[in-house]
């Protein structure tokens, strides 16, 4: 699908077809599947780039519906859980000029997952199919995130940061090799403040550091305004030293 004008109106490509590999920035619409993704990990699966004057809907739909849990561009998820659901799809719309993310949590590990790619927008319509292998990857319960409470922000006097009251991160599986704690806050679904904490973590046992607040974060980009009319979601993960990792959300709503 890569082309220089928007002639084409409509695509239809069988199973890894060049419009899966096509550049993002040169094709209509870009497609760049990631591959591998690991078991029970949260991994980025297609980014779309919308090259139209148009917004584009975009929905993936997994083959086979237990192989996984899709995420949308907005972090919604779907899987074929409920008793009378038997597809895993998400959809998201893309405006025009942007890059969408869809993710994936494989439920399988060792083998390929196929998936069927739709889009349509203003006289454009696109269908194939592509596929990711999965690999193994996350031990369920290997870290523990125990605790992670109170995110707030902070603008009184010269501060420009925001704070978490309570983090709590445990390796929970007996070899005490916990290696790493990472922080993220976005603002919708742009990350505008990251921190990571490297430790012996209580000689690889825990990370807790008790203070007040606990933990103190900065944004990114040395211009950007903490501003306290707005919610941002914080998200920490917590992996250790085998690649097993735990995660958790909250938000200065909450």
């Amino acid at each position: 699908m890569a082309a220089d004008t928007g002639a084409f109106s409509s695509a239809t490509t069988p199973r890894e077809a060049a419009v899966s590999i096509a550049e993002p920035e040169n094709a209509l619409v870009g497609l760049d599947i990631n591959s591998p993704v690991k078991k029970n990990s949260r991994d980025p699966l297609v980014y779309v780039t919308n090259n139209l004057n148009v917004d584009v809907t975009v929905t993936i739909t997994l083959d086979t519906c237990t192989d996984g849990t899709l995420y949308d561009n907005a972090g919604n998820a779907d899987d074929c859980s409920a008793a009378d659901d038997s597809t895993t799809t998400a959809t998201s719309t893309i405006v025009s000029g942007d890059t969408g993310r869809f993710d994936i949590e494989s439920n399988v590990s060792g083998q390929y997952i196929y998936f069927d790619i739709d889009a349509s927008g203003d006289g454009f319509s696109l269908s194939t199919q592509d596929r990711t292998y999965a690999e193994s990857g996350n031990v369920k319960g290997a870290v523990f995130i125990q605790k992670f409470k109170g995110l707030k922000t902070n603008t009184r006097g010269n501060n420009n940061e925001w704070t978490i009251d309570i983090v709590h991160v445990k390796d929970d599986d007996g070899d005490d090799d916990l290696d790493r704690v990472e922080f993220e806050i976005q603002e919708e679904t742009t990350t505008v403040g990251t921190k990571t904490i490297t430790c012996g973590c209580d000689g690889g046992k825990a990370y807790n550091p008790g203070g007040n607040p606990d933990v103190t974060i900065q944004p990114d980009a040395p211009n950007y305004t903490v501003d306290s009319t707005k919610s941002y979601t914080a998200t920490v993960t917590g992996y250790d030293a085998d690649g097993n990792y735990d995660t958790d959300t909250i938000t200065t709503d909450e």
